[in-house]
């Protein structure tokens, strides 16, 4: 009994051969690009006859596509997304059907990043390895620009220091859009820090110049005035107001 009902089931399946591959991931895409869906589905031999798309979901759950059908072509259905804003995991749903009564459903999703690249481990220990170094190179900055009083030495260590918080921002940056696709708002905040510092660097840094230049002129005037007989809190005072004499 046992073997006539295995023989019944080997013909069932010999005479209903479906095949409709569907590849769990269609890959990886960058952001803002088009992604081409395609699916495979042939029924005893033969192409389905159509498939449909009954839903394709954002990253948040949001139905981005809902109840379209797959463009028929020699061998596949073909789909074209274009709505790839948002990066994340895109859900794919749908089912090809053959005549009447053979409906075969389907699952699939693909991701998007803003290089079209999944982060590796490798790219991880990169990134928090420069992250670090730079870290540590902006406290011995500031430890300096605390630590010297001329002015040359605070001129060089505030440049530096600035510098180095610009190298923060666009790594951090980098970091947030490559391994945190998943919260946008991380990734805009530490560009729109980096393109702010960027921005303002040639101002500060001819602030700063003219800072400096007008200092060495002013101790330049301090000592003149001193050379004079004039005591030194006197000769200070009187530079800073702008006295001369």
């Amino acid at each position: 009994m046992a073997l006539k009902y295995s023989l019944v089931m080997v013909a069932m399946i010999l005479t209903i051969s479906v095949v409709c591959a569907s590849n769990p991931s269609f890959g990886i895409f960058e952001q803002n690009e088009c992604v081409e869906l395609k699916q495979i589905c042939f029924i005893n031999g033969s192409q389905c006859d159509v498939c449909n798309l009954t839903s394709i979901d954002y990253p948040d759950g949001r139905i981005a596509v809902n109840n379209t059908q797959m463009q028929k072509r020699e061998g596949d259905f073909n789909y074209t997304f274009c709505d790839s804003t948002y990066n994340g995991r895109y859900d794919v749903n749908g089912y090809c059907t053959y005549g009447s009564d053979v409906k075969k459903p389907f699952t699939a999703f693909f991701e998007v990043t803003p290089n079209g690249e999944l982060p590796t481990s490798s790219k991880a220990l990169f990134y928090i390895g420069a992250m670090v170094i730079l870290l540590l190179m902006f406290f011995m900055t500031i430890a300096g620009l605390i630590r010297f009083e001329r002015p040359s030495w605070k001129l060089l260590f505030g440049g530096l220091s600035y510098l180095m918080l610009i190298a923060i921002s666009y790594t951090a940056w980098v970091i947030s859009i490559n391994f945190i696709t998943a919260t946008a708002f991380i990734g805009n905040f530490f560009y729109w820090i980096f393109i702010i510092l960027l921005i303002a660097f040639v101002p500060l840094f001819l602030g700063a110049i003219a800072w400096y230049i007008w200092l060495l002129m002013s101790i330049k005037q301090i000592n003149n005035m001193i050379e004079r007989g004039i005591p030194g809190d006197e000769a200070y005072e009187n530079s800073i107001r702008g006295f001369k004499i």
